[in-house]
Formats: C-alpha cells, sequence, structure tokens
C-alpha cells in the first residue's frame, strides 16, 4: 500500500532561503564541474534541484513534501 505524502508549511521566509540554499549549491556545482569534479558536482547539483523545487512549491502551494526514510528501506538500498 502506497504511504501518504507528508507536507510540511512553507513560509515567504522559508521560500527564500530555499532559494539561497539552491543558488549556493549551484555555484559551487558549477565551480566543482570547471575543476573536474564531476561526481561532487553532480551532488551538488541534486541538492540545488531539490531546494530549488522546495522554493517553487512553496510559492505555488504553500508547503512542500517532507520525505522520510525508515532504517529499514535505507539498509535494503536501492
Amino acid at each position: 500500500m502506497p504511504r501518504q505524502m507528508r507536507t510540511r508549511t512553507v513560509t515567504a521566509a522559508h521560500v527564500r532561503a530555499y532559494l539561497g540554499k539552491a543558488e549556493e549549491y549551484l555555484a559551487a556545482a558549477s565551480s566543482e564541474l570547471k575543476d573536474g569534479r564531476s561526481i561532487a558536482a553532480t551532488s551538488l547539483a541534486i541538492h540545488a534541484a531539490i531546494n530549488a523545487a522546495d522554493a517553487v512549491t512553496g510559492v505555488r502551494l504553500g508547503m512542500r513534501a517532507v520525505l522520510s526514510v525508515t532504517q529499514a528501506e535505507h539498509r535494503r538500498g536501492p
């Protein structure tokens, strides 16, 4: 049975914070990529995208998804 999606309320201050994080992660990803560290750049770009998505959903819906991974799911892996 699918789990119900949990959400958290997002304020304008949260949106600004998510956007700031997204921009910082993106700048760091670009720097790492320029220096030939593609694995680090990829991880940072993923974090940039997650924070950007939280900012967009916060503005559009006033909330964001809250994902929780249980220890069993974490141990199981992909």
